[in-house]
């Protein structure tokens, strides 16, 4: 797997920026979800 910048991407997928900003969005909410239903992300409380 290749490192590109955000513009090589958008430039190879001939997709505009709004595409591409959306697309990111989605796929970091879906880790998230998943992230959350594993139990990555807790909430320490005070004793």
């Amino acid at each position: 797997m290749q490192h590109r910048t955000e513009d090589d991407v958008i430039d190879q997928l001939h997709i505009g920026r709004t595409t591409y900003q959306k697309a990111h969005q989605d796929l970091l909410s879906t880790i998230a979800v998943y992230a959350a239903e594993r139990g990555v992300f807790y909430r320490e409380t005070e004793s």
